[in-house]
């Protein structure tokens, strides 16, 4: 599986986003998608489910 890492060049130095910037980042994509009219019910679920499950690590829970 190949790293989706993005670096962002400041002066010489590379930049990381940390572990909850990426999240942040995948629960508005999902969000973003979850928000389409024509979104199939099934796909609609598991997208909500995934938002859950990132919020949840964000916030330090588990939701397994």
């Amino acid at each position: 599986m190949q790293d989706n890492v993005i670096f962002f060049s400041t002066k010489n130095k590379h930049y990381k986003p940390s572990a909850d910037e990426s999240i942040s980042e995948e629960v508005h994509q999902l969000i973003s998608r979850f928000q389409d009219p024509d979104l199939p019910m099934k796909v609609r679920e598991e997208i909500f489910n995934k938002i859950i499950h990132f919020t949840g690590e964000l916030v330090g829970h588990k939701s397994d």
